[in-house]
């Protein structure tokens, strides 16, 4: 949490958590799943992280974080293994959402691990 705490220039801590088991969240989507446009703003969440856990991944299997970025243009991210995505939840440009998996191309499913880290 120190590491994280130097890159946001917040102090983040995890003792006001109210219900810890739903401050990390392991999600598995597979090729009819997705997940709509969303902010995970909520007061006193200062980061979000994902790391995905998908070996193997194809480029062209979809499944891509999507922001929308300077001037509306939209910035994906694609879910390859041990990747780690940082981002503050309540920045300009933080709603995001998933895009479906192309189910010819895809390996099965796409996983991830998000967590939330809060404020003092």
């Amino acid at each position: 949490m120190a590491v994280l705490s130097r890159i946001f220039n917040v102090t983040i801590t995890d003792i006001n958590v109210a219900t810890p088991g739903i401050n990390t969240n392991f999600f598995r989507l597979g090729a009819k799943d997705f997940v709509k446009q969303h902010a995970d703003d909520s007061p006193g969440r200062e980061i979000c992280m994902l790391l995905y856990l998908n070996k193997d991944w194809n480029i062209n299997s979809g499944g891509e974080l999507v922001f929308i970025g300077k001037d509306d243009k939209q910035v994906s991210i694609a879910p390859l293994y041990n990747r780690c995505v940082l981002f503050d939840p309540s920045s300009i440009g933080s709603e995001h959402w998933v895009k479906m998996l192309n189910s010819q191309e895809s390996i099965g499913y796409r996983y991830n691990v998000v967590s939330w880290y809060w404020s003092e």
